[in-house]
């Protein structure tokens, strides 16, 4: 699974492709920034819901499923983004550094040839 989620600013553009975003009724445009979004959130859900989105996150209790009952803390929400394919640069790293570990086939013919002198 890939794991290379990275928080988005406020100021960086949406656009979902496949899906049409509707919060109370009426649908975002096709292209909105982020801070659009957790506004909309905000006014779905009310007050309470302001504190998702900062710092300090909103006080509640979670009962895990891997835990011995209740415990309390906060929660907050984030919009994060992962790429389905790398940047450009972090494939040219990776496949640099894939070929200069490869071995060739001919290298052990070679390391058994003598040396000229």
């Amino acid at each position: 699974m890939n794991n290379r989620f990275e928080r988005l600013t406020f100021d960086e553009v949406i656009c979902p492709n496949t899906i049409s975003l509707k919060i109370s009724g009426s649908s975002l445009p096709h292209t909105f920034k982020v801070k659009e979004l957790v506004e909309a959130v905000k006014n779905q859900l009310g007050d309470a819901s302001k504190k998702l989105f900062e710092e300090g996150g909103l006080e509640l209790e979670v009962l895990k499923l891997d835990a011995k009952g209740w415990r309390k803390g906060k929660v907050r929400f984030s919009v994060e983004f992962c790429p389905d394919e790398p940047d450009i640069e972090e494939t040219l790293t990776s496949n640099q550094l894939e070929t200069s570990n490869l071995e060739s086939p001919l290298d052990e013919i070679r390391r058994m040839m003598p040396k000229e002198s």
